[in-house]
């Protein structure tokens, strides 16, 4: 008999995150240095792999020190590219790997943010969990590579030795192009002929033997090389003025004077500002805007701190997300109006941009152009730069973007996923989101899905019907009405601005002073958006509510995430709690089997006892003189002799199965209880994992409790397992007791006899010995007539002696029951106090984390009603 555990099912809580920005993409840093190591180096820890270690642990330091707003970070290693070596493919691929866990494993503890990449191998890159590959041109597409990268972050990047390679790799959507130092006189083609607002960075590969001409780097956004070859560059470079900024960087990692280093980095000049002043009317109940401000950034703040310290995880699941996003937002306070174009592509949002400006800046196309988010600002002078966090950043000298900053995206529907995750990355920093939608196909599923996102974040958001010179005006009207009504409704806000307008018409008329300016519909849009910058009270009233919608947004999907955590140790909780009642149950269904195993070692002493009487009746009959004699004579011949069953074989048999009996009842006892402390052992260790995993914080950083699992329980050593009783002895008993039954009634009924047959001899009359055969012949009769009386009595006295030898066993196989259940109860309930003392830990945190979200979320929500009531100033 078996009893089978009472398993409590395991509640695993699924952690759901906020519905944030698509999940941000790896970057490189511009400038860019990008060291190539040997799996060999890596494997034998090589002194190459040793400098490789420290330069990265002087990045992680450099990368420490406060960034001014403007400044990308001061330099060091961008990323590490592992190549193979042996000539053995299989052997090369396997220590590739290999290496690969190495370098990755340094990497996330001392190296955070460097991103390590594969040459030429996506498919181990993919295995080992590395963050791209470099590719050389005579490996697979970039596409393919894509791919087999199942990361959606991944990056790939191609070397290219032709302008026209570098035009189709940027499409495929490779991160950054390498040119080796034969091709290096192509590097103006290659940037020139990628299509699109955003070209992607170009880097160096330095040849590998010395003795070449002086490196000319200036012009490249990023260095790939190894250490060695690092190093001579940066001898090369020494004593040179006016570095440029990839220049600097490597002097900083690999020059003799790095810490002194007096080149000049280029940076942007003349970026506008909104210019948030300390003082002035604007904000409600007697509050300055600049007050408001410092409002809004202090609250802000407060948010950052408490996400990065207790909840870093809360954006997409990824550590930093919110922590980032608000630093975005606390940097663009006193940035000006940020106009974040999206829609599909070829739905004209290059050319609605070109048209806002008043010039021919973007490319337009039937293909994605837009390959990178893309950034416009005022600059004094023309030119492009990759900020810290991969945007391209274009500066233009219009007057348009004084005041307003553009942003052009790749597209909502775009083939590359990677480039409509970069566009959902850009929402929440937007001010205002203008939508554009094509006359000829508005509101596509991609649209409607975006604008769903885009509530998300609750951005103020306009839309613009473009390309309405393929409809009539009846048509337009009803397009205009149909956009404005679904919008409504997915947005959640009353008729949202719709214009119709002909981007294509609008740029034919760019002096704004003839027909076809006037029949485009783009001064509607146009008057709106001058309106949004020649007031400040408007312009201050969006940056502000960017701010503060960001924090209410991040404030409630905090709110939300305790909710879920709290419901989730709550489940847990009751999971655990009700242990107890499941052991409850596994005890009464043990005792309730042990009391079948009771009832059978009753009926085997039942069988063994009906045998014994068999032989009682039989031995003490009339028709067995033989038998009785033997006991009356008290010959030695003994039950073995006188009887056809042998009695010793019934009790041996008796005592066999009262001993199997006995045996199995414990292997059932030993093997249910471990059978329990197993179970809830795996139980423990599962609960464990899953609390453990209910938290905001990543697992290397919260050090979550773990308890110990629980062990089988040991094997039961219980003596009364070892025969309790002498089948020989048992047959003495039944032998002496037969014994005295016969010489009881037989011996008796003989005696008589002969003493009746000597008094007939003795008296000399018939009288006399008829009533001496009268006497003897009465008292044989009586002693006859007791014979089943002394059989009866037999079988109670045996009955009585094997009674008394088997009670004390049942008794005390009960006990052992309860003493080894209890055992295993307690077993399994110590298990369990560690867990509820960790949820128990965890609602504390919990709760305080909600008191102080609670706290923010009000904040916040006065901010929001002030900045409402904003005075907009004409």
């Amino acid at each position: 008999l078996r009893s089978q555990p009472h398993r409590a099912q395991p509640v695993f809580s699924s952690s759901s995150s906020l519905p944030a920005p698509g999940r941000r993409m790896t970057r490189l840093d511009i400038p860019s240095l990008v060291v190539i190591v040997s799996s060999s180096d890596v494997l034998e820890e090589t002194e190459v792999w040793g400098s490789l270690k420290e330069a990265v642990q002087r990045t992680m330091r450099l990368r420490a020190q406060p960034q001014s707003k403007e400044g990308g970070r001061a330099g060091g290693i961008s990323a590490i590219v592992l190549r193979q070596d042996g000539a053995d493919e299989k052997t090369g691929a396997q220590r590739l790997y290999d290496a690969g866990i190495l370098a990755q494993s340094f990497l996330d503890s001392s190296g955070k943010g460097i991103p390590l990449i594969l040459r030429g191998r996506p498919d181990v890159a993919s295995a080992c969990e590395c963050t791209g590959v470099l590719l050389k041109e005579s490996d697979i597409p970039t596409v393919a590579a894509k791919r087999i990268l199942t990361d959606g972050r991944a990056l790939v990047l191609r070397e290219v030795s032709s302008a026209e390679d570098a035009r189709k790799n940027a499409e495929e959507g490779a991160a950054a192009l390498v040119l080796n130092s034969k091709n290096w006189d192509a590097l103006k083609d290659v940037k020139s002929n990628q299509r699109g607002a955003a070209s992607i960075p170009v880097f160096a590969a330095l040849p590998e033997r010395d003795g070449q001409e002086p490196m000319e780097l200036a012009d490249f956004d990023g260095i790939v090389g190894t250490m060695r070859e690092l190093q001579r560059a940066s001898e090369q470079l020494s004593g040179k003025q006016d570095l440029s900024n990839v220049e600097s960087s490597l002097m900083s990692m690999f020059g003799s004077d790095s810490a002194e280093l007096k080149g000049k980095q280029r940076k942007g000049q003349g970026e506008a500002s909104l210019g948030v002043e300390s003082k002035g009317p604007g904000a409600s109940g007697g509050e300055t805007l600049g007050e408001l401000r410092d409002s809004i950034h202090d609250a802000l703040s407060g948010l950052r701190v408490l996400l990065r310290e207790q909840a870093p995880r809360l954006v997409d699941g990824v550590e930093g997300i919110g922590e980032k996003l608000i630093m975005d937002a606390l940097l663009a306070l006193d940035d000006p109006v940020l106009l974040v174009i999206v829609g599909e592509f070829n739905s004209g949002k290059s050319s609605v941009i070109n048209a806002l400006l008043g010039q021919n800046l973007l490319p337009v196309g039937v293909v994605p152009t837009t390959n990178e988010v893309c950034m416009l600002r005022y600059g004094a002078k023309k030119y492009t730069e990759q900020r810290e966090d991969g945007i391209f950043v274009n500066y233009i000298p219009s007057e348009v973007l004084k005041q307003l900053s553009i942003v052009d995206t790749p597209g909502t529907n775009v083939v590359v996923g990677r480039q409509q995750k970069l566009t959902e990355d850009f929402i929440p920093k937007a001010d205002i989101v203008l939508f554009i939608l094509s006359a000829d196909r508005p509101l596509t599923e991609s649209e409607t899905q975006f604008m769903s996102y885009i509530k998300q974040w609750g951005k103020k958001t306009m839309f613009a019907v473009n390309k309405k010179e393929l409809l009539d005006k009846r048509e337009v009207r009803e397009v205009c009405d149909f956009v404005q009504q679904n919008a409504s409704q997915i947005l959640g806000v009353d008729k949202p601005s719709v214009f119709p307008i002909s981007a294509k018409l609008a740029l034919a008329g760019l002096n704004r002073s003839g027909g076809e300016w006037g029949e485009s519909g783009f001064q509607g849009l146009l008057d709106v958006v001058n309106m949004t910058l020649d007031q400040k009270g408007v312009a201050m009233q969006l940056k502000f509510n960017t701010a503060s919608s960001l924090g209410q947004s991040l404030a409630g999907a905090l709110k939300e995430q305790i909710k879920v955590q709290q419901d989730a140790l709550e489940q847990e909780s009751q999971a655990i709690d009700a242990v107890s009642t499941q052991l409850g149950e596994f005890k009464k269904e043990m005792r309730r089997d042990a009391s079948v195993q009771y009832a059978s070692m009753d009926s085997v002493l039942d069988s063994a006892m009906t045998a014994v009487d068999e032989i009682t009746d039989s031995i003490l009959s009339l028709g067995n003189a033989k038998a009785v004699s033997s006991y009356v004579l008290s010959s030695d011949s003994g039950l073995e002799s006188t009887s056809k069953w042998s009695t010793m074989d019934v009790l041996r048999n008796f005592q066999n199965g009262l001993e199997t009996l006995v045996a199995e009842n414990k292997v059932w006892l030993v093997e249910n209880c471990n059978e329990q402390c197993s179970y809830y052992s795996n139980f423990v260790a599962e609960k464990t994992d899953v609390i453990s995993r209910i938290s905001f914080l990543p697992s290397k950083n919260s050090s979550p409790e773990r308890i110990p699992e629980a062990g089988q329980i040991e094997a039961i050593k219980l003596d009364i397992y070892k025969p309790i009783f002498s089948a020989q002895a048992l047959s003495t008993q039944l032998e002496n007791s037969i014994k005295e039954a016969a010489t009881s009634s037989f011996g008796t009924a003989g005696a008589a006899v002969v003493f009746t047959f000597v008094l007939t001899l003795i008296l000399n009359n018939i009288q006399e010995d008829l009533l001496a055969l009268a006497f003897g012949g009465a008292i044989a009769y009586l002693s006859v007539l007791s014979i089943p009386l002394q059989r009866a009595k037999v079988k109670t006295i045996f009955r009585a002696k094997v009674k008394e030898s088997t009670s004390p066993l049942q008794e005390e196989l009960r006990k052992r029951l309860n003493s080894v259940l209890d055992e295993t109860v307690s077993k399994v309930e110590a298990r369990m106090v560690p867990l509820k003392e960790t949820i128990q830990k965890k609602k504390e945190q919990l709760a305080n984390l909600q008191v102080q979200q609670t706290e923010l979320e009000s904040r916040l929500q006065v901010l929001q009603d002030k900045i409402n009531a904003i005075h907009i100033q004409e």
